[in-house]
This record gives C-alpha cells, sequence and structure tokens, in this order.
C-alpha cells in the first residue's frame, strides 16, 4: 500500500509540475485577438502603403520597359516564379497592383479573412519575386509575418467577418462550430502564434549575434558612423551626426535591447509591453532619421502580437 500511495504521489506531482510548464508555456506565446485584429488592420495597411510607394516606380521596376525586363529577370534568377512574370506591359502590372491593393484593403477590414491573407501573401511574394534587387530585410520580414498570418484567427475580433458571426448568431442558435478553433474569449495559444512571436524574436537574436561581432557596434561608434552617410539619412537625422554623444547612447541603448530580446518572451503582461515599447521608441527613431523603408513600420506592426490581455484590458478600462 505505501508503495502504490508513494507511486501516485510521484505521479501526481509529476503531472502537476507539467501542466505548470504547459500553462506557463502558454501564457508566453499566447497572442489577444485584440492585438490580432490590430496587428490584421496594420498588415492590411502596410501592404497598400507599400504599393502605393512601388507604384511610383512601376514602369522602371516592374515591366519590360524598365531595367529588369522579363528576359533578364529570367536570366537571371531562372528559379524565379512569379505572377508578374506572365505580364509585362504598364497597364498590366498596375491591374495587378490594383488587385493587391483591393485584397489588401479586405484584410485589414478583415472580409473572408484566411482565404484574403493567403492570396495576399501569393501577390507579395510575386512582387517580390518580380524585382529582388529593390528588396530589403523589411520586405522578407512582411512577407513571413503574412504567411505565418495564414494560421492565425486574425478576424475573430474588430472585423467584417466577426461582425457577420455575430449577426448569424444573434438570428439563430449558435453553431457548434462557430468560433475559429483555438479560440478564447480573449486569446490564443498554438503552434502558429509561438511561430509568429519567435519569427520577430529570431531577427533581434541574429541581429545581436551579428553586432557582437562588430567592431563599430561594441565600440559604441556604429549609429554615428551611419548619420554621417549623407546617403542614408534623411529628416532629422541630418541634424544629429554632430550630436556624438547622444548617438553613441543610442549604440549602446540598441545593442544592450538586442542582447536582452529574448525577454520579448520570457517576460510576460505589462513587463513585456513596456519592454517592446523600448523596441518600438527605436524603431519610431529609425523611422525618422535613415532610409530604410517600410522596414521600422513593419516591426512596429509585429510588436502589436506581444501586447497580452492585461494591457488590452487596462486600455479599454
Amino acid at each position: 500500500m505505501d508503495r502504490t500511495s508513494s507511486t501516485q504521489t510521484a505521479r501526481s506531482r509529476i503531472a502537476g509540475a507539467v501542466d505548470r510548464l504547459s500553462a506557463a508555456f502558454a501564457a508566453r506565446v499566447a497572442i489577444d485577438l485584440r492585438a490580432l485584429a490590430a496587428f490584421r488592420v496594420g498588415l492590411g495597411a502596410l501592404l497598400i502603403v507599400d504599393l502605393v510607394l512601388r507604384s511610383r516606380s512601376l514602369t522602371a521596376f516592374y515591366t519590360d520597359y524598365g531595367v529588369l525586363p522579363r528576359r533578364a529577370l529570367f536570366s537571371d534568377y531562372s528559379a524565379t516564379q512569379s505572377l508578374y512574370g506572365f505580364v509585362g506591359e504598364p497597364w498590366a502590372v498596375a491591374l495587378l497592383f490594383a488587385v493587391a491593393g483591393a485584397f489588401a484593403f479586405a484584410l485589414a477590414v478583415g472580409y473572408r479573412t484566411r482565404a484574403v491573407t493567403v492570396v495576399s501573401w501569393v501577390l507579395l511574394f510575386s512582387l517580390h519575386g518580380r524585382n529582388p534587387m529593390v528588396l530589403n530585410a523589411g520586405d522578407s520580414l512582411l512577407l513571413m509575418l503574412l504567411f505565418w498570418s495564414a494560421f492565425l484567427p486574425l478576424g475573430a475580433r474588430w472585423s467584417v467577418d466577426a461582425a457577420r458571426r455575430a449577426d448569424r448568431s444573434a438570428a439563430s442558435e449558435p453553431e457548434p462550430n462557430s468560433t475559429p478553433a483555438g479560440v478564447s474569449d480573449a486569446s490564443i495559444a498554438t503552434v502558429a502564434t509561438m511561430a509568429v512571436l519567435v519569427q520577430m524574436l529570431l531577427m533581434y537574436v541574429t541581429n545581436a549575434v551579428h553586432k557582437f561581432e562588430s567592431e563599430q557596434w561594441m565600440g559604441g561608434d556604429a549609429v554615428l558612423y551611419i548619420t554621417q552617410a549623407d546617403q542614408l539619412t534623411y529628416l532629422f537625422g541630418n541634424y544629429l551626426a554632430e550630436l556624438h554623444g547622444l548617438l553613441r547612447a543610442f549604440t549602446v541603448l540598441w545593442v544592450a535591447l538586442l542582447f536582452e530580446s529574448p525577454l520579448l518572451l520570457l517576460l510576460t503582461g505589462f513587463p513585456r509591453a513596456v519592454l517592446g515599447s523600448l523596441f518600438v521608441g527605436m524603431h519610431l527613431g529609425m523611422a525618422v532619421t535613415i532610409r530604410v523603408g517600410l522596414f521600422p513600420l513593419v516591426v512596429v506592426v509585429g510588436f502589436l502580437l506581444f501586447v497580452q490581455t492585461p494591457v488590452w484590458d487596462a486600455a479599454e478600462r
């Protein structure tokens, strides 16, 4: 009897420990449905802004009359797979831009969210494939965030889809599967939520490794050197080049944040929001000082996913 009792006690302790670990892990990879909704709106807006900015060089970069006609594209990038590879006239490319913009708007408002997310990803992948020479890290991150979004319930809140579900529920008894699988009242924790958060984290971890190997970054002079390159700076960046002490402080702060980036997953609630706000502030600073395209705004939209339920509840109150 004593041996049986001891075995049962050990099993219950192990089961309790596993449950606690599972709960702790789920709490760190959970994403609030309101964060997903805000993220969806941000993604849609970014796609539209990206199309508008690219349209300024539509003929030069995406048609047979520009720097990379299709003949050269398939010669230099033989593995390219792009819907834009089927058209070369400016009017046809502009039509594809308009179609992509329509799907981006549908994503922003949450109309048939999962389907338009998949189509938007295909169109963005095709656009990137049409001219790989004009891409940067922000483009890659936007594509990856859009990919993982196809597996997330982006339309669960603040969307046309959510309003339609509410109307159906008000008109009749709610169906057993009327709510997306795995969705709770406040947040969701799945493999997809973990993947999209880790996607953001990996960007900072790999960046930290590269910065650690750089004498300029570890020495505190990197941002100073960047602001002295006139072709890289604009707006406020043109006025910071002489503020050497401030630029060195920014360098040290950025490196420190990169090495603290794993805390973005280890922390929860308000502490995570505070750390995330520091990252957001730095990226907004980049947006008004350095020419890095939409990259800072893509990151800011990605950080919406790290804002957890206690913060959203406090904001609503």
